[in-house]
C-alpha cells in the first residue's frame, strides 16, 4: 500500500513536471523573432480603397491585409486581427487628470482557425463602420488626435508561433456643411480701422485701412476677394499691409486643484498662424493705394461643427483703431455647448498693418472653413465624379503639420514598411469649384502628374518582379523582340481579371523595355521620392519676402541696399576719375627722351599707365552694368561689380605692399609700381631718393590706397546683399505670377 502510495507521488510529479515544461515552451513559441521567421512572412501591409485614407464620422471604412509570404513556401496562420484604434491625448501632462480620451476601439477578428496560404499574395478583406462621434484628426502644439489601424498576424514558422504586425494610419474629417450656414455668412462685410498719431491729427496725421470680405465661410481650396483702401495720412511709412489666416484651438483638460483636492476643468487657447499674404507693401506718407487681393485658402483641417453657431447671423464687425474682434464670447459659448470635446477648431482673418515694426492697427475677423461646399458652386466636373462613384474631393496635406511616428504593439516583428510609421493627416481640399483658386488648380494638375507617373513606376516595378517570378521573358530575349507582346495578347491563358492584370503589367514592362529603359520624367516632380520608392505629393510653399528686413539695410542700416548700391556705384564714378586724372597727370610729368639721354632705357611708367587704364575700363563697365542691374531688377548684372570689387581689393592690398617695401628700402621697382609720383632715378643704382614733393605723394597714395582697400571690403558686402535681394525680389515675383496677381506696391 505504501509502495503504490509512493509511485502515485512520483506519477503526480512526473505529470505536474511536464506540464510545466509544456507551458514554458509554449510561452516561449509566442515570444517573437528568430532567424527562421524571415524565411516564411515576407511582408504584411494595410490597404484602404481610399488610396488618401480620410473617412467622416459614420462611414464604412472598407480595405484588405495584404500578406505577401516566401516564394515555394506554405503559410500557416492562426489568427488574423485587426485593431481599429483612436484616441485624443494631451502632450503635456503637467497636474492633468485624464489626458486622453479614446473614441474608437474595435478589435476584429478576420481569420480564427488555422488556415494555411499556398499563394505568393493573399488577400484578407474587411469592413467596418465608424461611430458618428469620431473628432478630427489634428496635431497641434499641446494634444493630438490620430487614428490608427494595427493588422497583428499569428503564423507558424515551424514549431515557432510568432506575432507579426502592420501598421497603417488614416484620417477622420467631421462633417462641416457650409449649406446649414445662414446667408449672412456669405454677404459682404465691411470692416473699417483708423489710427491717429500724436496730439492731435494735424500734428502727427493719421492711419485709416477700409477693407471688404467677400464672405465668412468656405472651404480650403477656394479663394477669397478682399477689396478696399489704405490711406496714409500720417508722417509715416506703412511697411506693409496682411492677411492671416488663424487657427484657434481649444483644448480642455481637468486639473487637480490643491486646495479642494476637486478636480477642475480649464482649457488652453493655441493661436497659429497657418497662412499669411500681403494687401500691400511700403505705403508712403500722404499714398492712397487701392487693395484687391485673392486669398488663397490652403489645407486646413475644418472648424469643429456647431450648427447654433453657423445658422446664427453675422454681428456688425466695424470696429475702430486697434480694436478688434474679440474670440472670447464665441469661444467661451462653443465651450459651454461643447463640453465634451477635447479640441475645438476654430478660426479667424487677421488683418495687420506695421510701421516701423510695430503693429498699429489690428483686426480680427472669425470664418467657417467647411468640409462640404455650397451646392451652387459645383462645378459639372464635381458633380460627374459623383455621378461616377468617384470621391470628388482632393485631400491635400497641411504645411504646418509634421509627420507622426506611429507605434506597433508590444511582443510582434514589424513586417511593414518603415516607411509607414511616418503618418500625416490629410484634409479635403476642392478644386472643382466655381470658387477655387488658381494655385489649388495648378496643385491638382502637379498632383495628378505625381499620382499618374507613381502609378506607372509602381505598375513597372510589379512587372518586372512579375517577369522574374513566372519567367515570361528570357535573359536573351533583345529589347525589340514583339513575339511574346502579340504572343500574350493572342493566347492568354485565362480570362480571370487577376491573371488580366498581371498580363497588362508584362506588357507594360515589355513596352518600357523596348523603349531601351528610357522614360520621360516630369520636370516638376523631379526628386519627390524617398527611399524606399514612394512617391511623395508636396504642396509649394509659399515664397516669403520682407523688402523692409534688416537684411536689406546696410551703411550703417541707414539705406535699403538698393539705394545703398547706387550710391557705391557714384562714388566708384569719382573715384574712376580720380585715378584716371591722376595716371595721366604722372604719365604726362615723366620724361622719357631726357631719361633716354641719359642711358637709362628701362621705362616702367608706360606699362604702368597701359595695366591701370585697363584696369579702369574694365571698372567702368562693371559699373555700367551695376546701375543697369539696379534699375531693371536683373540680379546677374551685378555679378561682374562684385567680381572687379574682388580684384580691386587683391590690388589695393598689394599696393600696400609696395609701398612698405619701397619706403623701406628706396627702391626704385616698388616706386615705378606704386604710379604715386614723377620721378627720374639713377641710371647705375636700383635706388632712389626722392625729394620732399614726392615723399608728399607717395605717403598721400598710401593713404589713399589704405582707404580705399577698407571701403572695398565693406561695399563688396553690400553689393553682394545687394545680389541677394534682387534675386529673392526676382523668386517672388515668378511665385507671384504664377499663383497669383503682382504686388502693386512693390518697389521698382
Amino acid at each position: 500500500m505504501w509502495a503504490l502510495t509512493t509511485a502515485e507521488h512520483r506519477l503526480s510529479a512526473k505529470l505536474f513536471s511536464w506540464r510545466r515544461t509544456c507551458c514554458n515552451k509554449v510561452h516561449t513559441n509566442m515570444q517573437p523573432s528568430t532567424q527562421e521567421s524571415k524565411d516564411f512572412l515576407e511582408e504584411l501591409n494595410i490597404e484602404f480603397d481610399k488610396p488618401d485614407a480620410v473617412f467622416s464620422p459614420g462611414e464604412r471604412i472598407i480595405g484588405r491585409i495584404v500578406i505577401t509570404s516566401k516564394p515555394d513556401c506554405i503559410l500557416s496562420t492562426n489568427k488574423v486581427q485587426l485593431i481599429l484604434s483612436g484616441s485624443g491625448r494631451l502632450k503635456s501632462k503637467e497636474n492633468t487628470v485624464n489626458d486622453e480620451i479614446i473614441y474608437l476601439r474595435k478589435d476584429i477578428t478576420l481569420i480564427e482557425n488555422n488556415t494555411s496560404f499556398s499563394d505568393t499574395v493573399t488577400y484578407v478583406k474587411f469592413e467596418e463602420r465608424l461611430p458618428s462621434n469620431l473628432a478630427t484628426s489634428i496635431e497641434s502644439k499641446h494634444a493630438r488626435v490620430l487614428y490608427t489601424a494595427t493588422a497583428l498576424l499569428d503564423y507558424h514558422n515551424g514549431k515557432t508561433l510568432i506575432r507579426a504586425t502592420a501598421v497603417h494610419g488614416f484620417s477622420v474629417v467631421e462633417r462641416t456643411d457650409l449649406n446649414i450656414c445662414s446667408k449672412t455668412h456669405f454677404e459682404t462685410v465691411p470692416i473699417s480701422a483708423h489710427r491717429k498719431f500724436g496730439i492731435c491729427s494735424c500734428i502727427g496725421g493719421q492711419m485709416r485701412c477700409s477693407l471688404n470680405i467677400e464672405k465668412l465661410a468656405l472651404v480650403c481650396g477656394e479663394s477669397l476677394s478682399i477689396s478696399g483702401r489704405i490711406e496714409n495720412r500720417s508722417d509715416r511709412r506703412i511697411e506693409k499691409v496682411s492677411v492671416t489666416i488663424q487657427q484657434i484651438v481649444r483644448i480642455r483638460q481637468k486639473m487637480k486643484s490643491a486646495e479642494s483636492n476637486t478636480d477642475e476643468i480649464s482649457w488652453i487657447t493655441e493661436n497659429a498662424d497657418m497662412h499669411e499674404d500681403f494687401l500691400a507693401l511700403f505705403v508712403d506718407a500722404g499714398a492712397n493705394i487701392k487693395i484687391d487681393r485673392k486669398l488663397h485658402i490652403p489645407p486646413l483641417p475644418p472648424s469643429s461643427p456647431n450648427e447654433a453657431e453657423m445658422m446664427a447671423p453675422v454681428a456688425s464687425t466695424n470696429r475702430r483703431s486697434r480694436m478688434s474682434l474679440s474670440h472670447s464670447k464665441i469661444s467661451n459659448e462653443k465651450s459651454d455647448r461643447c463640453s465634451n470635446r477635447l479640441i475645438t477648431i476654430s478660426y479667424a482673418l487677421a488683418f495687420r498693418v506695421k510701421s516701423s515694426g510695430v503693429d498699429v492697427m489690428a483686426m480680427n475677423v472669425p470664418v467657417i472653413i467647411g468640409s462640404m461646399p455650397l451646392h451652387s458652386s459645383k462645378t459639372e466636373a464635381y458633380n460627374d465624379k459623383i455621378e461616377l462613384g468617384e470621391d470628388p474631393m482632393n485631400y491635400k496635406q497641411c504645411k504646418t503639420d509634421k509627420a507622426v511616428k506611429l507605434s506597433q504593439e508590444k511582443d510582434t516583428i514589424l513586417k511593414c514598411s518603415h516607411f509607414m510609421l511616418q503618418f500625416v493627416n490629410k484634409y479635403p481640399f476642392f478644386v472643382d469649384l466655381t470658387t477655387s483658386s488658381k494655385q489649388s488648380k495648378k496643385i491638382s494638375m502637379l498632383a495628378s502628374a505625381i499620382r499618374a507617373e507613381g502609378k506607372l513606376m509602381k505598375n513597372v516595378r510589379e512587372g518586372r518582379r512579375l517577369e522574374e517570378r513566372l519567367g515570361t521573358v528570357d535573359s536573351g530575349e533583345t529589347d525589340t523582340g514583339h513575339s511574346s507582346i502579340t504572343e500574350v495578347f493572342v493566347n492568354p491563358p485565362s480570362d480571370t481579371n487577376e491573371d488580366r492584370d498581371e498580363r497588362h503589367k508584362v506588357i507594360v514592362c515589355k513596352v518600357i523595355k523596348m523603349m531601351n529603359g528610357r522614360s520621360v520624367r516630369s520636370v516638376l516632380i523631379r526628386g519627390n521620392r524617398n527611399g524606399n520608392g514612394h512617391t511623395e505629393e508636396r504642396i509649394p510653399t509659399t515664397v516669403q519676402f520682407d523688402e523692409s528686413s534688416g537684411d536689406y539695410r546696410c551703411l550703417c542700416n541707414c539705406f535699403h541696399v538698393k539705394t545703398g548700391a547706387l550710391i557705391i556705384g557714384c562714388v566708384h564714378v569719382v573715384m574712376i576719375l580720380f585715378f584716371f586724372i591722376h595716371s595721366v597727370f604722372i604719365f604726362i610729368q615723366y620724361d622719357s627722351v631726357g631719361q633716354a639721354k641719359k642711358g637709362i632705357k628701362t621705362d616702367y611708367v608706360f606699362p604702368c599707365f597701359v595695366a591701370e587704364m585697363i584696369g579702369l575700363g574694365v571698372a567702368t563697365a562693371a559699373v555700367i552694368l551695376l546701375f543697369i542691374g539696379i534699375t531693371r531688377n536683373k540680379a546677374m548684372l551685378v555679378v561682374p561689380h562684385i567680381v572687379v570689387q574682388a580684384i580691386a581689393i587683391i590690388c589695393f592690398f598689394l599696393l600696400l605692399i609696395c609701398g612698405i617695401v619701397a619706403l623701406s628700402t628706396d627702391s626704385t621697382v616698388f616706386y615705378r609700381l606704386l604710379n604715386a609720383a614723377p620721378f627720374h632715378e639713377h641710371p647705375n643704382r636700383s635706388t632712389v631718393a626722392l625729394d620732399t614733393t614726392n615723399l608728399v605723394h607717395i605717403y598721400a597714395m598710401l593713404v589713399i590706397y589704405a582707404f580705399s582697400f577698407i571701403l572695398e571690403c565693406w561695399w563688396i558686402v553690400v553689393i553682394y546683399n545687394c545680389n541677394r535681394y534682387l534675386d529673392e525680389r526676382s523668386s517672388y515675383m515668378q511665385y507671384c505670377l504664377a499663383f497669383s496677381t503682382p504686388m502693386k506696391t512693390l518697389s521698382a
